[in-house]
């Protein structure tokens, strides 16, 4: 279970403050990069799109105004990221949820996605799994962490400091192929972004059999 929340969203004490903010414009310019992407890998058919551990929505808002997204929905355990992301965003469609079981029925979405999120969390491949359990055969699931490889190669020996644990757990590209594949899912898309501080995976869920 997810017992703690992941309040990294809440950087620098929320809103408010003027290093959240900043960071915050700047991940603002990172979720529009990343809907842009995923509508051109998954939304070439119409269907349901799920953050699944969205922090605030603000992604998901933006993947409300496609026209294939029939409907956009923030998933996440924190009820304060979510309250912010209504704020912000009146229609936001928000559901308080455990990404670890997620409360929608199996071929639910077209498309469901996270960004630095599961690095916080115990079982990235349960998660995974539980992500592609959700999404249609031949739905989109992406998954995207901080990158080994990239600036925060350095988590790796701090892991239980303050700043390590804010980072999360870092990872290699082919730690997401692995996730995926053993959720039935097979690699199709993957990049660095955010000047290398993350590496994302999209994948494909095999047709049905």
């Amino acid at each position: 279970m997810q017992h703690e929340v992941d309040k990294s969203w809440q950087m620098a004490g929320g809103p408010g403050n003027w290093l959240y903010e900043f960071y915050d414009a700047l991940r603002r310019g990172l979720n529009q990069q990343i809907t842009n992407r995923l509508a051109r890998l998954a939304l070439h058919k119409r269907g349901i799109v799920i953050e699944a551990g969205s922090g605030t929505g603000y992604a998901t808002s933006l993947f409300a105004d496609y026209p294939h997204a029939t409907l956009s929905i923030a998933v996440d355990y924190d009820m304060a990221a979510l309250e912010e992301g209504r704020r912000t965003d009146p229609n936001l469609c928000a559901v308080v949820a455990d990404i670890n079981a997620l409360p929608f029925k199996a071929g639910a979405a077209q498309l469901v996605w996270n960004s630095s999120t599961i690095e916080h969390l115990d079982d990235q491949a349960h998660i995974v799994s539980e992500m592609a359990r959700i999404t249609k055969a031949e739905g989109v699931v992406f998954v995207g962490v901080p990158y080994k490889f990239g600036p925060l190669f350095f988590q790796r020996w701090i892991p239980e400091t303050e700043l390590g644990i804010w980072l999360g757990t870092v990872y290699k590209r082919q730690d997401i192929n692995t996730w995926l594949t053993h959720s039935d899912c097979h690699p199709i898309d993957w990049w660095r972004y955010f000047f290398w501080f993350f590496v994302g995976v999209a994948g494909i869920k095999h047709p049905e059999k």
